[in-house]
């Protein structure tokens, strides 16, 4: 049997079931979070990203986005999310982002998401806001976490 992965190199999360209210802790591996089917329609609320050197660790992934976007849409409010990360030498980091349906007759759908992302700069403790039109305009958001 493989050795198993230890729990602070595999991401963690809570997740809301937005239909009972309920929250579950989740250990995933050290690139992505499973979350049981139980869960039907799940808000993630915060997790944990390893961090294995690039600061692309540090803002949310396609899947992260994606995820976000189907609850922001599906309820027709801002959806927030935040992932918590290492800075080496520093102690832990928080990444917020927020995914905001904006009506768009001329997008597939007649909405749009706007995105926000909120950190503190590791290397500066400046706070930082960046604000994405959205993902369609943007493929995927490119935000400097350095």
């Amino acid at each position: 049997m493989p050795p198993m992965t230890p729990w602070y190199v595999r991401e963690a999360g809570i997740v809301r079931n937005a239909d009972t209210g309920e929250y579950m802790v989740v250990l995933g591996s050290p690139i992505d979070l499973r979350v049981p089917m139980e869960a039907m329609r799940q808000e993630t609320v915060l997790h944990y990203h390893p961090d294995y050197g690039p600061s692309l660790y540090r803002g949310p992934s396609g899947t992260d986005l994606g995820n976000t976007a189907s609850i922001a849409h599906a309820t027709g409010r801002p959806a927030t999310e935040f992932i918590e990360y290492d800075v080496p030498g520093k102690g832990r980091g928080r990444t917020a982002f927020t995914l905001t349906p904006v009506s768009a007759p001329a997008v597939p759908g007649g909405k749009r998401m706007g995105i926000d992302i909120e950190f503190v700069n590791p290397a500066t403790g400046e706070y930082t806001h960046q604000h994405f039109d959205s993902r369609v305009n943007n493929h995927l958001p490119i935000a400097n976490f350095d």
